[in-house]
């Protein structure tokens, strides 16, 4: 079975990657779906027997969620990577470095840094479905005839040329 099936759950439970990838990407639109805030604690009374006790609750940053959702993505979508894809990321990169020298000489709060991670991994995410969709992890396969699958391998093997030239000018 090649790297290449769709949402496919193979015989011994595990996933194939692009079933992998769309499972995560609904993750990461129910995180946009919700207000991004800071973790904090939250407290609410609760009857026990004839008294009162309060029951605290933790709420996780779902800004840092939303970073790390965004992370685990990149991590996945690695082996698609292109020239266009690692171009915009290391000027993503080098833009958070920037800002990261300026909050540390500035002393921000780590609040706002967080705030600013945020906008970039929101940037990132962006060039990440640019990616996938340029990677046509999800277009449909099963009507293209021959020409067509051969004409899409050709290209694939052009993009992992192109992506491991740009990897030895650059890293």
């Amino acid at each position: 079975m090649s790297g290449h099936d769709e949402f496919v759950t193979l015989k011994d439970g595990t996933m194939a990657i692009k079933d992998l990838i769309i499972r995560h990407l609904g993750k990461i639109s129910e995180l946009c779906c919700k207000e991004f805030t800071p973790s904090f604690w939250s407290k609410k009374p609760v009857k026990v027997g004839d008294g009162v006790a309060i029951v605290e609750t933790y709420h996780p940053d779902t800004r840092l969620a939303y970073c790390n959702a965004v992370d685990y993505l990149h991590d996945i979508m690695a082996v698609y990577s292109d020239k266009p894809f690692l171009e915009k990321l290391k000027s993503i990169n080098d833009l958070q470095d920037i800002q990261f020298k300026k909050f540390k000489e500035e002393k921000g709060s780590q609040d706002s840094w967080i705030w600013t991670k945020l906008e970039f991994k929101r940037k990132l995410f962006g060039q990440l479905i640019l990616l996938i969709d340029r990677a046509k992890l999800f277009s449909a396969t099963l009507n293209m005839s021959d020409e067509d699958i051969a004409q899409m391998l050709d290209e694939e093997e052009e993009k992992e040329r192109e992506r491991v030239e740009w990897e030895d000018e650059n890293l």
